[in-house]
């Protein structure tokens, strides 16, 4: 894979539904794979996405749905990270599903049989509070 890229916008409320506190946020996000599995096969372009973010003190717990490329995917992650000044520094992992389908949303060099494309990210963020 590349190195891809994502930005993510969060409402700047803190939610609570009883004891729970989350934001809601909306995510852009490249991604791009090839030549791996299948053999000759590329998965790429933009996804977009509506995620949920549960802080708990240096950690946060994100979940979310939308599209990569034009199927439908999902996605979990975990972060740590510090507060310097205005700027929040996190390192965490991530996993992303994308849902094939059959037919033309199926991209190039999938067969008709398979039911996902799975990945795991590493990363590293950079968070600006304004």
């Amino acid at each position: 894979s590349n190195i891809d890229y994502r930005v993510n916008v969060d409402f700047p409320m803190l939610m609570e539904l009883g004891s729970i506190k989350f934001r809601i946020g909306l995510e852009v996000a490249t991604f791009s794979f090839s030549n791996y599995l299948p053999v000759g096969g590329e998965f790429s372009g933009i996804g977009a996405m509506g995620v949920l973010s549960f802080p708990a003190g240096p950690s946060t717990v994100q979940i979310g749905g939308g599209i990569m490329g034009s199927v439908p995917s999902v996605m979990a992650s975990q972060s740590f990270g510090i507060n310097v000044a205005a700027f929040n520094i996190r390192i965490g992992i991530r996993t992303t599903m994308a849902i094939l389908q059959g037919g033309s949303t199926l991209p190039e060099g999938f067969e008709a049989d398979d039911t996902s494309a799975n990945w795991l990210d590493g990363f590293i963020s950079i968070g600006y509070t304004l």
